[in-house]
C-alpha cells in the first residue's frame, strides 16, 4: 500500500501540476483539463493510501481498503468495455492494468489480515 500510495502521490502531483509534459505517459489521451482531473484523484487516493499505510491497523481500516479493491475492479471493468481508448501498443495500457490488479490484491490481503485479526 505504501508503494502505491508513493506512485499515485507522484503521478497524481505530476499531471496535476504539470499535465502537458506528462500527457504521453498515460495510455488513453487526455486533455490538460482532464489531465489535471486525473492528477487530483489520483492525489487523493494516494493521500488515502498514506495515510492507511501510516495508521498501520488493518481493524481501523476495514471499509477504505474494501471501497480501494472496488474501484480496482471497477476500473478494470472500464478497461474491458472500452479497449479501443488504450493504447496497447505502449507500455502505459499494461503497467495500468497491472497496477489495477495489484490494488485487487493488496485489498483482498488487507481484507484478510482484517478478517484473520476478528476472528482471534
Amino acid at each position: 500500500l505504501t508503494i502505491q500510495a508513493t506512485i499515485m502521490l507522484l503521478g497524481g502531483a505530476a499531471l496535476f501540476i504539470a499535465p502537458a509534459a506528462f500527457l504521453a505517459f498515460w495510455p488513453w489521451t487526455l486533455t490538460v483539463v482532464t489531465a489535471q482531473v486525473v492528477g487530483g484523484w489520483l492525489l487523493g487516493f494516494g493521500v488515502a493510501g498514506a495515510q492507511a499505510a501510516g495508521e498501520n491497523d488493518v481493524a481501523r481500516v476495514g471499509t477504505g481498503v474494501a471501497s480501494y479493491g472496488l474501484i480496482g475492479v471497477l476500473e478494470l471493468i472500464v478497461v474491458a468495455l472500452y479497449p479501443s481508448a488504450i493504447v496497447w501498443s505502449e507500455p502505459g495500457g499494461w503497467i495500468y492494468v497491472a497496477f489495477l490488479t495489484s490494488i485487487i490484491i493488496v485489498s483482498i490481503a488487507a481484507l484478510s489480515a482484517i478478517r484473520a485479526v476478528r476472528t482471534a
